[in-house]
């Protein structure tokens, strides 16, 4: 700060300032060029994050089904993009806004039981007919199999008889036959 101080006194008294040294030209350039890269960072986090509200806001229009899953991914990129923003803010002001970090902090945890998945045990049906599903039950039967069921309630089409195993029922199996322990332990070799 003094040097910006002594630099305007030199202007205002009509001395010309010292040219700085090839080794603070180099500093300079440096910590431009760090500035410049944390500056593009923290705008294409702001454009992924704006894009995930976009995306989240389009699901809402309900032109699609999408259940949890979805909400969750979204989430989880939001918050991914909203703690680089706030990571290069905080570079970019030296530490200035470093609060921001423990608020989003805070933020998580509000948001995190409403989207994280219940590991209760199954509460729906181990399967339902295709005639039943919808895109109300998107997260219980997937996506496409909402749709199908869409048809058949909005429509009135006919379609082939079908079912859908809901995630009640794999959760089900998986606890039934311990499959989960197996894929964990195979991952992990």
């Amino acid at each position: 700060m003094a040097g910006i101080f002594r630099a305007l006194g030199n202007l205002l008294r009509g001395s010309r300032p010292e040219p700085p040294s090839p080794a603070r030209l180099e500093a300079l350039r440096a910590e431009y060029r760090g500035r410049c890269e944390s500056f593009r960072r923290l705008l294409a986090a702001n454009n992924a994050a704006l894009d995930v509200m976009a995306s989240m806001e389009e699901a809402l229009r309900g032109q699609k089904p999408f259940g949890m899953t979805f909400v969750r991914g979204q989430c989880a990129r939001a918050a991914a993009n909203v703690f680089q923003i706030v990571r290069q803010l905080s570079i970019l002001t030296n530490g200035r806004y470093d609060a921001l970090f423990e608020r989003l902090k805070e933020i998580q945890a509000a948001i995190a039981p409403h989207v994280e998945p219940h590991s209760g045990g199954v509460a729906g049906p181990l399967v339902l007919p295709l005639a039943e599903a919808g895109v109300d039950l998107a997260d219980e039967v997937g996506g496409k199999m909402a749709s199908l069921g869409e048809i058949v309630r909005r429509l009135g089409r006919r379609i082939p008889p079908g079912f859908a195993v809901t995630a009640s029922g794999y959760r089900r199996f998986m606890e039934a036959s311990d499959l989960q322990a197996e894929i964990d332990r195979r991952i992990q070799t």
